[in-house]
């Protein structure tokens, strides 16, 4: 069971909650950025809440992949265009694939990253106990060395159990502001 990827970016990364106690060696742990979004993604794709299975993150979106067989998915993620064969997929649920459906992330209108989580989780060889990919260290990954996705890969995932729709009701789902304030302190400089 697979997904194909069809169009992505170098910052697309295979994440879980990342290495730990590996400071020592000199090695950073890594893992999703956002833990709570990752988390909650792969409660919604039907898996374990006390375990974050590998899921991708998504920085500023552009992921397009192509389902080879029948999958269910979640995706999380603010402002993203997501969309299911063309047509507007809203974000924060769960959603059953068929064989040739193809899932586009859309590119971010306001926040920063998304989770796509299928259900079983992708697999990867854990390197230090996780699969996370952190780059600077070139650990991590499908590959094991955090090498980037590439248009054609097969991702390679757990067999899906079957299939329960499930959402976050709008009233709870994360939001960015619409105006920002940000503290500011005048500094030496400042004439």
């Amino acid at each position: 069971m697979s997904l194909l990827v069809e169009q992505c970016h170098a910052g697309i990364t295979l994440q879980d909650c990342g290495r730990l106690a590996v400071a020592g060696l000199g090695v950073t742990g890594g893992g999703a950025a956002d833990l709570t979004m990752a988390r909650l993604c792969n409660v919604l794709a039907g898996n374990d809440p006390a375990t974050l299975l590998p899921l991708l993150e998504i920085p500023l979106g552009g992921l397009t992949v192509r389902a080879t067989t029948e999958m269910v998915i979640a995706f999380t993620g603010i402002g993203f265009n997501a969309s299911l064969n063309g047509r507007p997929l809203e974000a924060w649920q769960s959603v059953q694939l068929r064989v040739g459906d193809r899932f586009s992330s859309g590119f971010s209108r306001r926040g920063a990253r998304a989770y796509l989580a299928v259900q079983g989780g992708f697999i990867a060889e854990p390197v230090l106990g996780s699969v996370s990919s952190v780059r600077r260290e070139q650990l991590g990954g499908f590959d094991g060395r955090a090498g980037a996705l590439q248009t054609g890969q097969l991702l390679p995932q757990a067999p899906s159990r079957r299939f329960r729709e499930v959402s976050v009701p709008y009233q709870v789902q994360q939001r960015l502001p619409t105006l920002l304030k940000l503290p500011f302190v005048a500094g030496a400089q400042w004439d």
